[in-house]
């Protein structure tokens, strides 16, 4: 391609630089949306998991005091395994939402892989357009050539 002027091509360089970033605008908004959500819904699991935990124990302490009463006779068994039910059935919740828990981390570390990614790739392109002008129709050398 041939250049008027020098500063022609450097317009176009300039111009091709600033329009490649703008492109993956959307990309990287996306990509930073996409992980704000993952760790909101990550911040509201670990607040869920935190209050079951803290029921958990408050159910453990409740059952200790039922089979304490059961061994002193005050307690019928069927009011003993109701409680074990329910320390079971909390527990059982507390796995569940560990498991929750895992797989909202596993969201957050895949988003925040895909926004890196797209970081990279937009360093990358901005580096080649850069160094090669408008979308390799342009080098460097072909503006020293011209001066």
């Amino acid at each position: 391609m041939r250049w008027r002027s020098p500063r022609a091509a450097a317009s176009v360089v300039r111009r091709g630089a600033s329009a490649i970033p703008a492109a993956f605008d959307s990309v990287v908004l996306n990509a930073l949306k996409e992980t704000e959500q993952a760790l909101a819904v990550y911040g509201t699991a670990l607040a869920n998991r935190q209050s079951l935990a803290e029921a958990q124990d408050k159910i453990h302490g409740s059952f200790d005091i039922a089979h304490d009463q059961f061994l002193a006779g005050s307690l019928s068994n069927l009011d003993l395994l109701t409680t074990e039910q329910s320390l079971v059935a909390l527990d059982a919740a507390v796995a569940s939402a560990d498991a929750t828990l895992v797989q909202d981390q596993i969201a957050v570390f895949k988003a925040r892989v895909r926004g890196a990614s797209v970081q990279l790739q937009v360093k990358q392109c901005c580096t080649a357009t850069s160094q090669n002008g408008d979308s390799g129709s342009f080098s460097g050398t072909e503006m020293a050539d011209r001066r």
